[in-house]
């Protein structure tokens, strides 16, 4: 299994957008986002796991695998906050877009649990 580094420089590749442009679609402090890419950072909370999740543009499959690689619970859908955060995956919203839902429904945010 790659490290959690690997998995998201691969992914990066694939969907053609450089680390920094996820580390800024996610909102997370560069310097954060840079040590978890590089490999420095390798246990991240599952929040941070689903900000770059969002910040990638990911699938659900996509984000699914990438908590695995994180060795994270994935998504469930009977837990409201993971509920909101896989249609927001199946609809394709940003990171942004997945907190305004989330904070209008009344659950924790992502920014707020890290």
């Amino acid at each position: 299994m790659p490290t959690l580094g690997e998995h998201l420089a691969e992914l990066c590749a694939q969907k053609g957008v450089r680390p920094k442009d996820v580390v800024k679609n996610a909102d997370m402090d560069r310097f954060y986002g840079a040590e978890i890419f590089s490999g420095k950072r390798c246990n991240p909370s599952r929040e941070y796991v689903l900000r770059l999740a969002l910040g990638l543009g990911l699938t659900y499959k996509e984000c699914q695998r990438l908590l695995t690689v994180a060795g994270k619970n994935p998504l469930y859908p009977r837990v409201g906050s993971d509920a909101v955060i896989i249609k927001c995956l199946h609809s394709g919203l940003c990171y942004q877009e997945a907190e305004n839902l989330l904070f209008e429904m009344g659950l924790p945010t992502l920014k707020g649990k890290v």
